[in-house]
């Protein structure tokens, strides 16, 4: 047994081996090459399971929307060029967006759609057309420091607006903030007539500012807890 004794040893009391570790060497298992690759497909179905759980928001649209053939999509990374033109166009016709940001261009817009389709705390909706196109997109995304749902868009192209399309991403909103848990939540616009409507919706002016157009700006806030939307 001498030659073996970095190893092996009688177990005392008992006629048996015991395995023994030499000094400073570690036990090490290697894992299979590919359990990592298992890991990542394990970790995207998960999300991706969580993400789909948005598919109940994809209520139907109120009847003047959906009597012209206008239906609910959740965004896709395929709807975000057609998404991010849309936004650019109507920010650039209504708020004068060339004359504030002259070198904002669809990609930045893209990139920020982009950035939360994976994230199942986000909702994003495309609404389209008989034809398939992109008329109209809404995203709702968690805040990174607290409990707060933002929404970063809701934009519909002015030939289909007045279809009750705008309400209904919110109250969509809404839902997907209370059954995330979340305390409130907060939008901005330089819209009158948006305003309107988001106060009807139950959210409230907190600041209200000019924006570097010398056009009016408001910061509103939806209390998930308090507010009751229709």
């Amino acid at each position: 047994m001498r030659i073996f004794n970095n190893f092996f040893q009688i177990a005392p009391k008992r006629n048996e081996l015991q395995y023994k570790i030499p000094f400073k060497r570690k036990l090490e298992i290697s894992p299979p090459i590919d359990s990592f690759d298992r890991l990542d497909s394990i970790h995207d179905i998960t999300q991706k399971q969580e993400i789909d759980k948005n598919k109940k928001y994809l209520t139907n649209l109120p009847f003047p929307a959906k009597a012209i053939g206008l239906y609910p999509t959740l965004l896709k990374e395929i709807d975000c060029d057609a998404a991010s033109k849309l936004i650019i166009d109507t920010e650039n016709i209504e708020l004068r967006l060339t004359e504030l940001a002259p070198d904002i261009d669809s990609n930045f817009i893209k990139s920020d759609l982009m950035k939360y389709l994976k994230d199942p705390l986000s909702l994003s909706f495309g609404i389209k057309n008989k034809e398939g196109d992109i008329v109209g997109v809404g995203s709702m995304h968690k805040a990174k420091n607290n409990n707060t749902g933002f929404i970063s868009a809701i934009y519909i192209d002015k030939m289909y607006r007045g279809k009750g399309i705008g309400a209904w991403m919110l109250n969509n909103f809404i839902d997907k903030a209370k059954n995330e848990g979340f305390e409130s939540i907060n939008l901005n616009t330089a819209r009158l007539k948006a305003k309107e409507l988001y106060e009807r919706m139950g959210f409230k002016v907190i600041i209200e500012a000019k924006n570097p157009a010398g056009l009016p700006h408001w910061l509103m806030q939806y209390d998930v807890h308090q507010g009751v939307h229709p």
